[in-house]
């Protein structure tokens, strides 16, 4: 480890953390410590001690009435929202005819990585992140890669969808200056989920390239909503202070699901990877997922992992919420014992080295 990194991990154990300022909240794990009583809480705050010193102590305090803020809510648009996801009107994320023409070469089952070369040569945008994931501590502990030619099948199949994919998201967004910097913090955690996610499939999850590519593409509806936004209401959103971070994350709460469901469709992305983008805040129930445990698995993964990311860069809102209580952390098998507790200790490094 660095001295650099040793710096930035010390940071995330003392929690003086980096805070996403720009990034909306509206997460919801599955357990609201705001509705618990002060005795319930007292309980929970045993147990939480177990965790204190560690990067993901997230502790229980007692409730302040007069903390919550009230988000705003704006009827009218919702009720909007809601007809354009029904009537299948909404404006999604297109792909552009570059990116399309990688896909397509892809998708064909006896494609050859080199046809996909050429034309990833053509943009500088994708060879610099194939490059900067191909040579991350999660892909690679040796010599610095630089050929693209080995780049690609080092990173793999859906791997290389997942970097696509994403870039078609924000090429989207690329002239909507009003929520860059919005964008680009989705943009920012998602990665870093991805990057958790995959160090957790390997304990957790048997598919660690689908591990990735769920955590970098299961806030994609916020983006197609930020997209919406500029696209049919920007003469409604001049100068109006009514269009806050607060509003934002009351839009995402209640749709990003959704609309992040819809583009899955539209990508025809596979059934896993369309179910954790549908139901990672909301999980189905464990009975009726008998028969795809594996959908139910990845989900669950992606709330962890989505939760860990909140906890490192200080945006998580809900106190007390511990990654070894919730729902999904008991899916996957997340216990807390030494060899788990020694596993997790690497999750700031991790993240912090890529």
């Amino acid at each position: 480890m660095t001295s650099d990194q040793a710096k930035i991990e010390n940071k995330f154990r003392q929690h003086e953390h980096v805070s996403l300022n720009s990034l909306p909240i509206e997460e919801d794990y599955g357990a609201q410590t705001q509705l618990l009583s002060d005795e319930d809480k007292e309980n929970l705050f045993e147990e939480d001690k177990l965790d204190e010193g560690y990067w993901w102590y997230n502790p229980v305090k007692i409730f302040d009435p007069n903390s919550i803020q009230n988000q705003f809510s704006n009827d009218t648009l919702q009720k909007e929202f809601e007809e354009k996801i029904r009537n299948n009107q909404f404006s999604l994320l297109d792909i552009p005819a570059n990116i399309n023409e990688i896909l397509k070469i892809i998708n064909d089952s006896e494609f050859s990585y080199e046809d996909i070369t050429r034309l990833v040569r053509q943009s500088p945008v994708l060879m610099a992140d194939f490059l900067k994931l191909a040579n991350s501590v999660i892909y690679n502990r040796s010599s610095r890669l630089s050929d693209i030619r080995v780049v690609l099948p080092r990173l793999g199949v859906t791997v290389v969808k997942s970097v696509l994919y994403l870039n078609s998201a924000k090429i989207n967004l690329a002239n909507q200056p009003i929520f860059k910097d919005i964008a680009t913090s989705i943009v920012e955690h998602s990665r870093t989920v991805a990057i958790i996610a995959k160090y957790l499939s390997q304990r957790y999850y048997p598919n660690s390239d689908n591990a990735y590519m769920a955590g970098l593409l299961h806030d994609i509806g916020k983006l197609a909503i930020l997209k919406e936004l500029t696209v049919s209401y920007q003469n409604r959103m001049n100068g109006n202070e009514e269009f806050n971070n607060d509003f934002l994350a009351s839009l995402f709460s209640s749709f990003h699901e959704k609309v992040g469901s819809l583009i899955a469709t539209s990508w025809n992305l596979t059934p896993e990877i369309h179910q954790c983008i549908a139901f990672h805040h909301n999980l189905p129930d464990i009975s009726e997922c008998k028969e795809n445990e594996l959908e139910l698995h990845l989900a669950a993964l992606i709330q962890v992992s989505d939760l860990m990311a909140r906890l490192l860069n200080g945006t998580c809102e809900q106190e007390g919420i511990s990654i070894f209580q919730i729902p999904a952390g008991e899916i996957i098998g997340l216990e807390r014992d030494v060899s788990t507790i020694e596993f997790l200790n690497h999750v700031p490094e991790i993240v912090s080295s890529n």
